[in-house]
């Protein structure tokens, strides 16, 4: 199912063809609006039109289109719906993946298209980073996320292959492999993947089976937790009231609540 923002078989035929600018020259073609098709995303928003169609009057395209061997836009929605806007009958596009294309451009739009697995998605983000020194910042403007978001998928990298595996061939996602990252053992991990593929855990369920594999991993040893819980205390005594309240979570482990607040002397 393909959609258009803007009615582009009403443009006239007439040759109104945006200036390119980029870096593609030898690579583009220039094809009709109306022969594109653009895939069923959120809508292009006005804001973005608007920019995007200044950006072309004074600077022309900086960037072709890239779309595939059946004019399907893979990357560029915005700027087909700035120049569907403008009444341009035409915009320059370059097929992809193209060898000729800057490597760092086509990962960039792979990422943008979201079109491959997380795992393979922090793959591309790292050699970004680590190969073309983007910042995660730098990544985040250029495919329209967040800098949160780039970080968490660079995350991932803490899989081990073998671990990846094992969360792909049991449907685990994304939301439940970033949570079994709280595990730091690469045995009990993959352990816990397997458990929980097996099991078909959701990802609330996974959570708390995650959370009781830390507890069995780390006993709360009452002398122990007593003595450095009376070292904290003893190291506020001198200027400082402290009260320390006990509550339980919903999953049954105590919290302990230290309050500290100044003496008052008279």
């Amino acid at each position: 199912m393909t959609y258009r923002e803007f009615d582009v078989n009403s443009l006239n035929s007439s040759d109104n063809i945006p200036i390119y600018s980029g870096l593609y020259r030898s690579l583009i073609q220039y094809i009709d609006l109306s022969e594109l098709i653009c895939p069923r995303r959120d809508p292009v928003s006005n804001s973005s039109v608007k920019a995007f169609t200044k950006s072309f009057a004074e600077r022309g395209f900086l960037k072709p289109v890239f779309i595939d061997s059946g004019k399907k836009i893979i990357d560029g929605r915005k700027r087909y719906a700035a120049a569907a806007s403008a009444g341009y009958s035409k915009i320059p596009c370059v097929l992809f993946p193209n060898p000729l294309v800057f490597e760092d451009d086509l990962l960039l739009s792979e990422i943008r298209t979201e079109s491959c697995d997380f795992f393979k998605c922090a793959d591309m983000l790292c050699e970004l980073t680590g190969i073309f020194l983007y910042s995660q910042e730098e990544i985040a403007q250029a495919i329209g996320k967040s800098q949160s978001y780039v970080a968490n998928k660079l995350r991932l990298l803490n899989f081990t292959a073998e671990e990846r595996g094992e969360a792909v061939d049991g449907g685990l996602t994304e939301r439940h492999c970033r949570s079994l990252l709280r595990i730091k053992d690469p045995d009990v991990r993959l352990n816990a993947i397997r458990t929980i593929a097996s099991a078909s855990l959701s990802v609330s369920a996974a959570d708390e089976y995650i959370s009781s594999k830390l507890s069995e991993q780390h006993p709360l040893h009452s002398t122990e937790f007593s003595s450095s819980l009376e070292r904290l205390t003893k190291s506020f005594s001198d200027r400082f009231e402290t009260v320390i309240s006990v509550s339980r979570s919903d999953n049954g482990s105590e919290i302990y609540t230290l309050s500290v607040r100044p003496k008052r002397f008279t």
